[in-house]
């Protein structure tokens, strides 16, 4: 199953969306106003009993309101972050490592990542379809197998993306556990001081 919100009217009012994953397309299930816990809540509640207990997982974004709804009601299913989420929360760890280098290489009259902001979201076969210019993508390039601390959270967050190609859940563990080990260890967490 999957939970998501819908804004209408420039993000002024919500809907949540109830959906059903398993059987090919998503099919919505119920909708009802509102995102927060107790609107949740009451969504799941629409779900017969007896189906509560079969669900199995609850794909959803990073919201509190929704885990805390999906713990509440479906006590068995796991939660799952989707996919989107997850690569969007990579996105700006990279970028705020990126920001936080580019400030001190500025300092130093270092300029080699003015201009870069918006070629590091990028996969490298994203990027050369979208750029024509062959100067540009052999300074990418540069960039990216230099010793920078962004070009190694752009290494990290693109070696993340074999996570979604693990063939099953034992490699999927590994994968990660593997991954999660080289991540902390290349110490580049975000400085808290940076905002």
């Amino acid at each position: 199953m999957g939970l998501d919100e819908k804004s209408f009217h420039w993000g002024q009012s919500y809907v949540s969306v109830m959906v059903d994953l398993e059987r090919g397309a998503p099919r919505v299930l119920d909708v009802c106003d509102g995102r927060k816990k107790e609107d949740t809540i009451k969504l799941l509640e629409k779900l017969p009993k007896p189906v509560r207990g079969r669900v199995e997982a609850v794909a959803m974004d990073l919201s509190a309101a929704y885990q805390g709804a999906a713990e509440a009601v479906l006590p068995k299913a796991e939660v799952v972050f989707d996919r989107l989420h997850i690569s969007k929360l990579m996105g700006e760890a990279m970028d705020q490592v990126r920001r936080e280098e580019h400030k001190k290489l500025l300092s130093k009259g270092d300029e080699r990542l003015v201009g870069t902001r918006y070629v590091w979201p990028y996969h490298p076969d994203e990027l050369y379809k979208r750029e024509k210019d062959p100067t540009r993508d052999r300074v990418f390039e540069r960039l990216a197998f230099s010793r920078l601390r962004t070009s190694r959270a752009y290494d990290c967050r693109l070696l993340f993306l074999e996570f979604w190609e693990q063939p099953d859940i034992e490699s999927e563990q590994k994968f990660f556990t593997q991954w999660y080990h080289e991540a902390k260890t290349s110490r580049l967490e975000p400085n808290p001081a940076s905002g």
